[in-house]
């Protein structure tokens, strides 16, 4: 026995009509977000039910439509472009539903660019102005500690090479570490002033490299001087002195991740 195509063509509207009668209803409860992943177990399981074939014809673009919907409900405006058009395309012209979809995108689009172009209009300010000036004395503090720091390989003897073999490594690594710390300051602010997203990562990655940095490079002086007294004081001395900077590394990295000004002012 075998379905007619007339039978299949009935099944599969009743199905993708519910499906999008299902869509649509949870769209005007304000419920789609918490259902997008079953409607598109469903969307799957109809196209998996009801391969492509001749019997279905120009009524498959009802999938293709429905496809269109949950990549829109997803935010994703370009696959819901693309989905929309091949549905279309399989029906031979354009349909009401197809044009109602295309223009909320298109108000979606007009109404995304005008809320980045005024957040560009608007000036930076508070707590991520104090960030910027913060990183950017933090770039200039760097570079001067970097340029100036490296005449301590000079007077490394072969005595104290011989005592303390990794010694040079350990200055070339505290010398090269403000030169990145200052190119992730810099980048960071060029990011912030930009409005770009990636501002938040980068600036999280260098705050978090600050403290890891400052953990080992305590961690291994101490290990590498542990039987000299002097040099243990000193190592002590200058971390005492350079605590503000790991406080500070805390503070702006608990900025970064929690502050709704950065995620808002950050759009492009």
């Amino acid at each position: 026995m075998e379905i007619t195509g007339h039978t299949t063509k009935n099944l599969f509207n009743e199905h993708v009509s519910k499906l999008l009668d299902d869509m649509q209803a949870s769209y005007d409860n304000e419920t789609i977000s918490s259902h997008i992943e079953e409607f598109q177990s469903r969307v799957d399981r109809l196209d998996t039910t009801y391969p492509e074939n001749e019997r279905l014809g120009q009524l498959r673009y009802k999938l293709y439509e429905a496809q269109a919907y949950i990549h829109y409900f997803r935010n994703d405006n370009e696959r819901a472009l693309d989905f929309i058009d091949e549905a279309i395309k399989i029906r031979g012209g354009t349909f009401s539903g197809a044009e109602t979809l295309k223009d909320s995108i298109l108000k979606n689009d007009l109404n995304a660019q005008n809320n980045a172009e005024l957040i560009y209009q608007q000036p930076i300010e508070g707590w991520l102005s104090w960030l910027i000036a913060s990183l950017g004395l933090g770039t200039l503090y760097n570079i001067y500690h970097s340029f100036t720091g490296w005449g301590n390989l000079s007077g490394i003897t072969p005595a104290v090479n011989a005592a303390y073999p990794n010694i040079r490594n350990l200055i070339i690594a505290e010398q090269l570490a403000p030169i990145l710390a200052a190119v992730l300051g810099i980048t960071t602010i060029v990011l912030i002033l930009q409005r770009k997203h990636l501002a938040r990562t980068i600036g999280i990655t260098f705050t978090l490299g600050v403290l890891i940095w400052q953990a080992a490079d305590y961690s291994i002086a101490t290990s590498m001087f542990a039987n000299n007294t002097a040099a243990l004081n000193y190592i002590n001395s200058s971390e005492s002195s350079n605590a503000h900077f790991a406080f500070f590394s805390i503070v702006w990295l608990l900025y970064l991740i929690f502050s709704k000004r950065v995620k808002a002012t950050l759009v492009s």
